[in-house]
């Protein structure tokens, strides 16, 4: 038995997964015959060490010996309900098999576990125990006692809190793309410690990481809008599964996503053979179901609205619009952009979903507007009132904007693919009078959709979607300028 529990756990490391055992292959291993046998094996071995003189002194001198153990009853109480299975496994797991029998004695079942020291020291199953034999104990249960992630529904709609759990996972490797505050990881959690709905073959998931010393303000707040959008709430937004706290670190489950939209784009041989105006029907549609995603987040519905808006601020969706009893709050991503949009691949001919991600600064409020320091941005989809300090944010349109650019870098893709895809994006770098080095003396390169033109007095005029990015929203010069290049 001990050389299966232990083969068990190897193999679920192996591939840089942790050692466990999972529940299915625990009940397996410990059953009702093997468990007998392995108590016969060690009551032999035991009463081998007895001299047959000693027995027979006591026998004349003191008490009679104990009565023989009954290990078939023993084992069928063990297998029983309440099951003592992991209990006998981790004393396999030290060579301790018969102090099962103190916890049979004392009713102290599988669901007691996991100990800590305290309770160890309280309880009179470890009677008699040397401080070796304790704590080797304490440390091998985490092997028997997986946690099990349970999706968040009505019923389950806090982060969970993991102290002594071994987390099922059997693989556990570092994302080669990791945001600025968060590490992603791509990991393969084992089928028998979850259940997680839909999940795609091979149990693989991704796992973002929060990092930095502001973590536990952002796990709370980007739980409070991703709760809102599990269990495939819209079909183009990502869908949370569990959120846990480890080891002070803060973590969230995602279904794994084939790439990202800015990896998708690169990739030449991204679909099947299909027809053109196939893959620039599904793109329009996606972007259909982007906009329609997105104007959920804007203007959303709730009952209360307490946990979307900043536990610090005091604020109360009191200024909200009523929408009968639901009122209405508005939210905004923050951050829309290629790279936050993630693309599950469909099967057969269905090329698949875009669906919006990473909502670490995504806010709720009940102004329309807020102040710039409110907002993050990517400089490439940025809105024109970024360049201004004069003029107010309105936190919708900003995302509005992000999302137009990204819509004519698909429908670029859509019509040109790879090559015309990357034709816009190089001729919409040109220098912009907004951004001058101090160290070089000159004006900078961007990449962003709009310029920040100047005067002939050197004062700055209102911004302007750049002539290049303009001109190429026809798409007829940028197919006709490809085709003299290629």
């Amino acid at each position: 038995m001990s050389l299966l529990l232990y083969t068990e756990m190897e193999n679920n490391s192996k591939n840089g997964g942790n050692k466990f055992i999972s529940q299915g292959r625990l009940g397996e291993i410990v059953n009702e015959r093997d468990v007998k046998d392995q108590l016969d094996k060690y009551d032999k071995k035991k009463s081998k060490k007895k001299s047959k003189k000693v027995w027979k002194l006591l026998q004349i001198l003191g008490p009679s010996p104990p009565p023989k153990a009954d290990n078939l009853k023993d084992a069928t109480k063990i297998c029983g309900d309440p099951s003592f299975k992991r209990i006998m496994a981790i004393l396999v797991l030290i060579d301790r098999p018969t102090k099962i029998r103190s916890f049979l004695e004392h009713q102290v079942s599988d669901d007691k576990l996991p100990f800590d020291r305290e309770d160890a020291n309280d309880n009179e199953c470890f009677n008699g125990w040397s401080r070796l034999t304790t704590s080797r104990f304490l440390e091998c249960q985490g092997a028997v006692i997986p946690f099990f992630f349970r999706q968040i529904d009505k019923t389950n709609r806090k982060p969970i809190r993991i102290t002594q759990h071994i987390l099922p996972f059997l693989s556990f490797n570092k994302y080669r793309h990791s945001g600025g505050s968060s590490e992603i990881y791509r990991v393969n959690i084992h089928a028998e410690q979850h259940n997680f709905q839909n999940s795609p073959d091979g149990g693989r998931f991704i796992v973002k990481q929060l990092r930095g010393d502001s973590r536990r303000d952002i796990f709370k707040r980007e739980f409070a809008v991703l709760r809102r959008f599990s269990n495939n709430a819209h079909p183009h937004i990502g869908s949370l599964l569990v959120a846990y706290e480890w080891n002070d670190s803060y973590h969230f489950i995602f279904p794994e996503a084939r790439s990202t939209l800015a990896e998708f784009w690169k990739s030449p041989d991204i679909f099947p053979l299909t027809e053109e105006g196939d893959v620039l029907l599904w793109m329009v549609e996606q972007c259909r179901g982007l906009a329609a995603g997105l104007c959920q987040l804007h203007r959303h519905e709730t009952e209360s609205g307490k946990s979307l808006l900043e536990p610090e601020s005091g604020l109360r969706p009191q200024n909200s619009r009523m929408h009968g009893r639901m009122k209405l709050i508005y939210g905004w991503h923050g951050d829309i952009k290629p790279e936050n949009i993630l693309w599950f691949p469909g099967s057969g001919t269905n090329m698949g979903t875009l669906k919006i991600a990473d909502f670490g600064i995504a806010q709720f409020s009940t102004n329309l507007q807020s102040s710039r320091e409110s907002l993050g941005f990517s400089p490439t989809y940025s809105a024109p009132e970024f360049s201004s300090s004069t003029s107010s944010l309105t936190n919708a349109l900003c995302d509005v904007w992000a999302l137009g650019c990204v819509y004519l870098e698909a429908l670029a893709w859509a019509i040109g693919g790879c090559k015309l895809h990357g034709h816009l994006i190089r001729i919409k770098k040109v220098p912009d009078p907004a951004w001058f080095s101090l160290s070089s003396d000159e004006i900078l390169v961007t990449d962003a959709f709009f310029i920040s033109p100047h005067n002939t007095h050197g004062e700055k005029e209102t911004p302007c979607v750049k002539p290049s990015v303009t001109e190429s929203c026809g798409m007829t010069s940028i197919v006709a300028t490809l085709a003299e290049k290629s």
